[in-house]
C-alpha cells in the first residue's frame, strides 16, 4: 500500500456512498473560497469541452455545492463515477501544485492523468484471464528452498520521488536480504508501486535466488503480472521488463497480500525516505523495522 498524503484506490472510486461523500466534502472556512467550487471553475476554463456527461463538470453549480456534487454523482453510472472522481482528483492535485509549489496548470498533464488512470481501472475490472492469488492475514513463510520477497513503496507527491522497500525471507522466516531503493521523476503512486515490483524481481537475480515468491499489496501490478493479456497501460514498459526477467528463475510467482502481511516492507519503505542513495542489508534490517518483521 502506498504511503502518501493522497491515496486513491479502486475501492474509493467505485464504492463511495452518499454519506461518505458528505463526510469528505467539508465546507471550507468563510475566509477562503470553497475549494470544490474553485476546482469546478478551473475545470471549465482549463479542460476541453466534452460530450461525456460524467466528465463535464457540473452543469448548474448552486451555492449548495456539496449537494450538487452528491446529486450528480448518484445519477451517473459506475464508469461515470470513476471518471468524475478521477477528474476531481486530478484537479485537486493540479491546484495543490499551483498554490503550494508554484507549478502552472497543465491541461495536457491533467487530461493524461485522468485518461491513464481510468484506462487502468477499466483494464483491472475487465481482465477475465487474470488468475490472481490472494494471501490474507499476517505474513506466512514460504515452502522450503523458496525465498519470499515482499515489496512496498512510499511516494512523495511534492518532489515526485518514491522509495521501494524490499525484504526477502526464507522458509524459517529469517531475513536473507533487504533493500531500500529511491526513484526520481515518478509520476504517481501506480508507477511507484510498479517500480518497486520491478526492483523486487531484479534484486534476487544478483543474489542468486532462483526460486522466489513475490508478494505486495498493490492489486494493480499483481493482476497485470498474472494476466495472459498484453498490457497496454502506462505501466506496460515496467510490466514488460518484469516479465522479461522471469527466465532468470526456476520458479517465480506473484501474489497479492493484505496490509498486515506486507507490514515489514511497508515500514521499510516509510523509514527509508531519509536515504538519498540505495541501501542494502543482509541478514538484518534497520532497528525500527525489526518489530514489523517479527
Amino acid at each position: 500500500m502506498i504511503s502518501s498524503s493522497l491515496h486513491c484506490r479502486h475501492r474509493v472510486v467505485t464504492r463511495c456512498s452518499s454519506s461518505e461523500l458528505t463526510g469528505e466534502l467539508r465546507t471550507p472556512p468563510r475566509s477562503s473560497p470553497p475549494v470544490l467550487s474553485h476546482l469546478i471553475l478551473v475545470s471549465r476554463e482549463r479542460l476541453p469541452k466534452c460530450n461525456d456527461e460524467a466528465l463535464d463538470p457540473l452543469q448548474e453549480m448552486t451555492l449548495d455545492y456539496k449537494q450538487a456534487v452528491i446529486q450528480h454523482y448518484m445519477q451517473i453510472d459506475e464508469q461515470g463515477k470513476m471518471k468524475l472522481v478521477l477528474t476531481y482528483w486530478a484537479l485537486w492535485f493540479a491546484r495543490y501544485q499551483l498554490v503550494y509549489e508554484g507549478s502552472p496548470l497543465s491541461l495536457h498533464k491533467s487530461v493524461a492523468f485522468i485518461q491513464s488512470h481510468y484506462a487502468e481501472l477499466v483494464a483491472l475490472n475487465n481482465s477475465p484471464n487474470s488468475q490472481l492469488v490472494v494471501h490474507r492475514g499476517v505474513w506466512s513463510p514460504p515452502e522450503a528452498n523458496i525465498i519470499k520477497i515482499n515489496f512496498d513503496a512510499h511516494f512523495n507527491y511534492a518532489i515526485n520521488k518514491s522509495i521501494s522497500g524490499i525484504i526477502a525471507r526464507n522458509s524459517l522466516g529469517h531475513i536473507m536480504a533487504a533493500c531500500a531503493y529511491p526513484h526520481i521523476s515518478v509520476a504517481d503512486p501506480f508507477i511507484a508501486e510498479a517500480k518497486a515490483c520491478e526492483m523486487v524481481v531484479s534484486f534476487p537475480i544478483d543474489l542468486g535466488f532462483r526460486r522466489i515468491q513475490v508478494e505486495g499489496d498493490s492489486l494493480s501490478i499483481i493482476k497485470k503480472l498474472n494476466s495472459t493479456i498484453a498490457d497496454k497501460s502506462v505501466l506496460s514498459p515496467i510490466v514488460n521488463d518484469i516479465n522479461s526477467m522471469r527466465d532468470f528463475f526456476e520458479l517465480v510467482t506473484f501474489a497479492h497480500v493484505g496490509r498486515l502481511g506486507n507490514e515489514a516492507a511497508h515500514e521499510l519503505a516509510r523509514v527509508a525516505v531519509q536515504f538519498d542513495l540505495p541501501r542494502f542489508w543482509f541478514g538484518t534490517v534497520p532497528a525500527v523495522v525489526e518489530q514489523a518483521v517479527q
